[in-house]
């Protein structure tokens, strides 16, 4: 009997030890499917955060080539009045060149400047002339488009051109911050998400003004800071 007993102890001892080492390898599998699953969603919510910043670069290209079309339409309509001011001339500035526009300042904060020969608009202040669409968005998140038109220098006298630079301005207490320096809080794979997105959609027209830094070959330090596209850029104190 003894021999008996010791041979079912033996035999309960050699049954437990596979049952234990089954929970233990069930455990493990557990944990392995979880952080499979886990990675799986974080690659999936990484997925859809480039899909969305994607999606929103695309949206701003079209935003912009509406802005774009829009300022152009002013510009046409106000073309002489506007190449006055851009030469020096700002007597009638106020009237065709501000930004900031609200219920309080119908008129805005003038934004021409005879030495760098610019003449500045934003959605806020072509709204109130009838010509940015309610439909659209007076401000894209913490900034607002604006439109820069500025006198080319040249050689030869009366063969004057112009151009125009359209970007979004950064906002302070809601409107376009016009004095200091705007620190860039956005996440830089998003930016590079959108902004892929964006030049693909704008082609040449297309641009970026850099992240707060130096990106790429394009400058943004204390000495120099441009804006770049394909094949252009631009340095940004020429104005603003």
């Amino acid at each position: 009997m003894p021999v008996t007993l010791q041979t079912q102890r033996s035999g309960m001892r050699h049954l437990t030890a596979p049952m234990q080492t089954q929970r233990g390898n069930g455990l493990l599998e557990l944990l392995l499917s979880l952080a499979v699953m886990a990675t799986v969603s974080l690659s999936v919510i990484n997925m859809s955060q480039k899909a969305q910043s994607k999606e929103r670069g695309r949206w701003m290209a079209d935003a912009l080539q509406s802005f774009t079309q829009v300022a152009a339409q002013y510009f046409i309509a106000n073309r002489t009045a506007i190449e006055t001011i851009l030469s020096g001339d700002l007597k009638e500035a106020a009237q065709f060149c501000a930004i900031n526009v609200t219920s309080n300042s119908p008129g805005g904060v003038p934004s021409a400047n005879a030495l760098k020969r610019t003449c500045a608009v934003d959605a806020s202040f072509l709204r109130a002339r009838g010509l940015w669409p309610e439909s659209m968005p007076l401000d894209v998140g913490r900034s607002r488009w604006a439109a820069v038109f500025r006198q080319l220098p040249s050689p030869q006298a009366g063969s004057a051109s112009q151009e125009v630079f359209v970007f979004l301005a950064a906002l302070d207490q809601g409107g376009i911050k016009t004095q200091g320096e705007m620190a860039y809080t956005e996440s830089l794979p998003e930016f590079v998400d959108q902004t892929q997105a964006s030049l693909a959609s704008l082609g040449a027209m297309g641009g970026f003004i850099p992240p707060g830094k130096d990106f790429g070959a394009c400058q943004y330090n204390a000495l120099l800071r441009q804006a770049c596209g394909q094949g252009w850029r631009v340095n940004l104190e020429d104005f603003l």
